[in-house]
């Protein structure tokens, strides 16, 4: 009987030894899991901020995108203006340039008259 008792005692150590290791076990890998689930969490975080960062980032570029646009349809406005401007100059030159040829041969021609006339 005390024999039996020893090896009911002796079983009955190695099982509840069994589930000591078990739960440390158990526990350790609930804090393992813990430790990953922070480590996710952190990085998540920090994907979400630099998902906020690149968005921030492409509406800075899109608005710099904008502006230069809107510059450089007012430089093609400017440089349009500035050829109707020149081309109406040269015009201007153009028919100055007439008149006087016009005024010219006038005075060639008034000029030739009054020399007949005195002859």
């Amino acid at each position: 009987a005390v024999t039996a008792l020893r090896r009911d005692r002796a079983a009955f150590r190695q099982r509840l030894d069994a589930a000591e290791a078990e739960a440390a076990s158990l526990n350790a890998r609930r804090r393992d899991d813990e430790a990953e689930r922070a480590r996710l969490d952190a990085l998540v975080h920090e994907s979400v901020e630099a998902a906020e960062e690149a968005r921030r980032v492409v509406l800075e570029r899109d608005e710099m995108v904008r502006e230069v646009r809107a510059s450089q349809e007012a430089a093609d406005a400017a440089a349009a203006a500035s050829s109707n401007e020149r081309s109406r100059l040269h015009e201007s030159v153009d028919e100055l340039h007439e008149e006087l040829d016009k005024a010219r041969r006038a005075a060639d021609d008034g000029g030739r008259k009054l020399r007949l006339s005195r002859e």
